[in-house]
């Protein structure tokens, strides 16, 4: 663990998913609006929405971040409220997959689909932090898992997940 924690930020991946799902989608609207001045503003509605869509899902996930300092977890992300759990307050962790007690696509509700779900106490509440191992480097959510098993060595790993031998 260096001296500012370790924070855990979205890779390359998953941006380039979405360019390969959708990227063609702006280009073939502009081309339209080019071609076919009779629908030019339902065209050009159509791409601004696409790119506003682009853009917030662009903005979400450079904003996501899991991170550990001092003995306290954060996780933060666009327009959601910041979790912070000290190390000492977790109960339990999990690898899950899936939407556990979620709603499909409720966003206060929305959560990662593979996932260390990390269960932690907040006063009587039990809450929870979620590690995406969808969006982030599995060499460093290895490292985050180690460093908080080195502050938590009661902890076991999580069932169905193992931490990589570093090569």
């Amino acid at each position: 663990m260096d001296r500012d924690g370790i924070e855990l930020r979205v890779v390359a991946r998953p941006y380039i998913a979405y360019l390969i799902l959708g990227g063609w989608a702006p280009l073939y609207l502009l081309y339209g609006v080019i071609v076919t001045p009779e629908n030019r503003e339902s065209l050009l509605y159509a791409l601004l929405t696409i790119v506003g869509l682009f853009l917030w899902i662009f903005v979400a996930l450079w904003s996501y971040r899991v991170r550990l300092r001092d003995g306290v977890l954060s996780e933060a992300g666009f327009l959601r409220p910041r979790k912070l759990a000290s190390v000492s307050s977790i109960r339990r962790w999990r690898y899950e997959v899936g939407w556990a007690n979620q709603k499909w696509l409720w966003w206060p509700t929305l959560r990662p689909f593979r996932r260390i779900a990390i269960y932690y106490k907040d006063g009587t509440t039990e809450r929870h932090l979620d590690v995406s191992l969808n969006v982030f480097a599995r060499e460093r959510v290895d490292e985050l898992l180690n460093a908080v098993r080195v502050l938590r060595p009661d902890l076991d790993l999580p069932r169905g997940f193992s931490v990589r031998a570093k090569s």
